[in-house]
């Protein structure tokens, strides 16, 4: 194209030429023909302005906006803004472009100029507003005194760039016209210039002028301040002294003033203002606010500021000037600006309405409030006591009188309904008359509750006070909610801080509270929720706390929740009678305690009641101890199971946790671990797992002597006969391949444990035990032989105690109290009660025992 606007040497000598229409051609170093840039960014065809860094990058200026080129491997990117993209370019048309020695990229637009800081990612904006002598650039270079020469289409503007302390670019322009030496205010597009020897060269079009920077010090001229010169009111000049509407407005002359009042019906309010630079009045620039209406700074072409009407208030105005190098004086001429209001709008006057509108409205708000208050008063307490009285004669009438007549049917109902339930029955029909007996007995919970609730009103409930354990009764108590917990998912928990606490308590009462605390909290938590009971003792009293997860109770509500009849905010399915706090209330207040209520966290509530401890006297105890029942024990068989598999454990621990009572361990460690803390009935054990197999966990059992008797099932995926064979020769009782099925596991055990039970109940029959009836491990042998010996040795010895046996045989008394009890079960015969003749026969009878397998 022969539209040509723009030329740039690289580097490496190459010719990078910029066309108006036909994009960008590279000239290569040293060849004759031109080679034309592949676009691969549209907008590059109308090429306004090229830069070269004297590096890898070309920035082009186009009609569309700024690109960049990598002279080295061709890529091209546009650039619409900031790095970032939070700031865009002022115009997207850029007829200039230049990069300082600072690193910052000046765009020339016909709206002024966009500066790109690359360090801070920063993009400010400069224009005829800031300063610029117009907004139309024609080109842009820099001085070797960083300074930036900008021409435009009406001046020259030398730009002079400092960052402040936090590195925000601070920028201020000096201005030259025709009126300082230049031939022309208009510029040619690109007609600028720098020489080697840092002269500028600014191209016209009368010609171009040649400036040295250097001798364009900045002259010391001063700042411009701005003087107040006149004031006008309805385009009539204000005069000192002289009135208008009745007000004085100027005491002395503007120059002198400092502030002005005004009235609110004064308009068009003129203020004027020059600066002492009359020489070069034209090229000084004007910034002003008006603090209270406006707090942005505000350009104006005039010496006059005008102003409509102003709303009754204080104002400032604040005008500041620039001279002619373009130097802003930031110390700003001020004038106070007051307009007063209206005397119905005065501070006065609204305060006086203020105070006569709040003194009525309070006046008769007081007067009405009592007035209503006096006879509502009365109107309620008559209406209350009345109703109150007759309601809750009325209800108690009536709910004792029907729950005397509900007691005897449902007694009727109640007697069948348990015959029934003891037969045996089909489980769907089970099932449905469990729901009509738990139903029942719901039934019969609240008619004594209605009448605990009677006899309380009336006054004819007592405390009987007994002797007994407290912990081991709500202990006992809480159990009775652990299938209903187990049923809905609800982890109920209980702990205490004391094994036992004998005390006198009204057993019936303390149940009571107990089954209406811990009802309420099972009734209000949710499915897979938590509920937990603590007891703990606190000076003289011990306390009982029942959390749950449920709803909770509004903190309005809480006061009035011990009260009779009254019921919570709650659901349908969740309504009660309202009697049972009132009565749980009674109830510890006649013990002497108290009950009080709080928030759970994050959700629920808490019920904490305390009772003082009535010491036991001594006689009372004797008298009651026969009464206290004893803690009952689990009465199944102890069954061990090992496998690594902890899924398969939990599922098997639930199978047969009906039938016995479950140990699990994970490997053969852990078997050890609980076969040392427990009486082990029998063990069921996987044979491969982690850290001690189950044949090498089968050897260890029946290697040791307080072990020995153990029966020990083994499991196993292996099928192969060897491996039977080994977990038999190492004393395994019995052998499953896995799978297995769950009844034959169950049968096998139950063998084993038939079988000892029947061993002895045979010998429990006997004085005299035949050898051969015995079924023993080789250890067992090795056991006796050396206590027969023992024996033997001490036949004569008429002191020989079962002590000094044990010590014999290596085992304590305890260990040889178990043997002896698993295996002859001698111990229940009181064998071991006499230590010399009795002890003797028995053991001589079980010389030439033998092994027998029982299946």
């Amino acid at each position: 194209s022969n539209d040509i606007w723009n030329l740039k040497e690289d580097r490496y000598g190459n010719l990078w030429i910029g066309t108006l229409g036909r994009g960008i051609q590279c000239l290569k170093n040293g060849q004759t023909n031109f080679e034309t840039i592949a676009k691969t960014i549209k907008g590059l065809e109308f090429t306004l302005d090229m830069f070269y860094d004297n590096g890898d990058k070309l920035f082009v200026g186009a009609d569309v906006g700024l690109f960049s080129i990598d002279i080295v491997t061709g890529k091209q990117e546009k650039i619409s803004g900031n790095r970032s993209k939070t700031q865009k370019f002022r115009q997207q048309f850029t007829s200039s472009v230049y990069k300082d020695s600072r690193q910052n990229i000046w765009l020339g637009h016909s709206k002024g100029l966009s500066i790109w800081d690359t360090k801070k990612d920063t993009v400010y904006y400069f224009d005829k507003s800031n300063g610029l002598c117009d907004n139309i650039i024609k080109g842009i270079i820099e001085d070797n005194h960083q300074h930036i020469w900008v021409t435009t289409s009406n001046g020259l503007s030398v730009l002079n760039v400092e960052p402040d302390a936090k590195g925000v670019l601070k920028i201020s322009s000096r201005n030259f016209s025709a009126k300082d030496g230049l031939h022309d205010n208009y510029f040619n597009t690109h007609g600028i210039y720098k020489l080697q020897n840092g002269d500028i060269l600014l191209g016209g079009t009368e010609g171009f002028t040649s400036v040295n920077p250097n001798k364009m010090a900045e002259k010391s001229k001063p700042l411009a301040k701005v003087i107040f010169t006149g004031l006008s009111l309805g385009n009539t000049a204000v005069q000192v002294d002289s009135t208008y509407n009745g007000n004085r407005l100027l005491k002395r002359s503007m120059e002198q003033t400092s502030e002005v009042t005004f009235s609110h019906d004064d308009k068009l309010i003129g203020i004027q203002f020059t600066t002492a630079d009359l020489i070069n009045a034209d090229k000084v620039r004007y910034l002003y606010k008006l603090e209270g209406f406006n707090n942005q700074w505000l350009p104006t072409e005039k010496n006059k500021i005008e102003f409509s009407s102003l709303a009754p208030g204080s104002y400032k105005l604040l005008i500041k000037a620039a001279n002619s190098d373009g130097i802003w004086n930031e110390n700003a001429t001020v004038l106070e600006i007051t307009v007063n209001p209206p005397f119905y709008l005065s501070y006065w006057a609204i305060l006086f309405y203020a105070l006569a509108i709040a003194g009525i409205t309070i006046y008769f708000i007081k007067q009405t409030k009592r007035k209503h208050q006096r006879e509502l008063e009365q109107q309620r307490i008559q209406l209350e006591h009345l109703q109150q009285i007759n309601l809750n004669e009325m209800k108690l009438r009536f709910f004792t009188n029907i729950s005397h007549d509900l007691r005897t049917p449902l007694t009727l109902i109640t007697i069948p309904l348990q015959t029934i339930l003891n037969k045996d029955l089909e489980e769907g029909l089970r099932t449905k008359l469990g729901i009509v007996y738990k139903n029942v007995e719901q039934l019969m919970s609240l008619i004594n509750s209605l009448l605990d609730f009677r006899k309380l009103d009336v006054g004819t409930e007592t405390l009987n006070l007994k002797a007994g354990d407290f912990v081991y009764y709500i202990e006992e108590r809480c159990t009775l909610f652990q299938s209903y917990a187990t049923d809905r998912n609800i982890k109920f928990s209980y702990t205490s801080e004391m094994q036992s606490l004998m005390m006198e308590f009204d057993s019936v009462k303390v149940q009571k509270i107990l089954f209406n605390l811990l009802s309420n909290a099972f009734k209000y938590t949710p499915d897979g929720g938590s509920i937990n009971l603590h007891i703990y003792k606190e000076n003289k009293n011990v306390g009982v706390t029942i959390s749950d997860t449920g709803q909770g109770i509004p903190e309005n509500e809480k006061k009035h929740i011990f009260e009779r009849f009254y019921q919570a905010e709650q659901s349908e399915e969740n309504t009660g009678s309202g009697i049972g706090l009132h009565i749980v209330c009674e109830y510890i207040t006649m013990h002497g305690g108290s009950i009080s209520v709080k928030d759970n966290s994050p959700k629920g509530s808490i019920f904490t009641f305390k009772i003082p401890i009535q010491k036991v006297k001594k006689e009372e105890l004797l008298q009651n101890f026969e009464i206290i029942p004893e803690k009952k024990t689990d009465e199944k068989p102890v069954l061990l199971f090992v496998d690594d598999n902890k899924d398969f454990c939990d599922f098997m621990s639930e199978s047969l946790s009906e039938f016995y009572t479950v140990l699990v361990a994970n490997n053969g460690l852990e078997a050890i671990e609980k076969l040392q803390e427990n009486n082990v009935n029998i063990v069921v054990s996987d044979v491969m797992m982690p850290k001690m197999s189950g044949t090498e966990l089968c050897a260890q059992i029946k290697t040791t002597i307080e072990w020995s008797h153990i029966p020990v099932i083994l499991l196993t995926a292996r099928t192969a006969e060897e491996y039977k064979i080994e977990g038999l020769t190492l004393g395994a009782d019995d052998y499953l391949t896995k799978p297995f099925n769950f009844d034959l596991l169950k049968l096998r055990v139950d063998k084993f444990l038939d079988w000892t039970k029947k061993s002895h109940q045979a010998f429990s029959q006997k004085i005299d035990v035949a050898p051969s009836e015995i079924t023993i491990t080789s250890l067992d042998e090795q056991l006796i032989e050396k206590a027969i010996r023992a024996v033997e040795e001490n036949i004569s010895d008429p002191d020989f105690t079962v002590e000094e046996l044990s010590a014999i045989v290596g085992l304590s008394r305890t260990h040889l109290y178990k043997k002896l009890l698993f295996n002859l079960e001698l111990a229940r015969l009181g064998w071991l009660s006499t230590p010399t003749g009795t002890t003797r026969q028995l053991l001589l009878n079980l010389v030439g025992c033998i092994k027998i397998n029982p299946l």
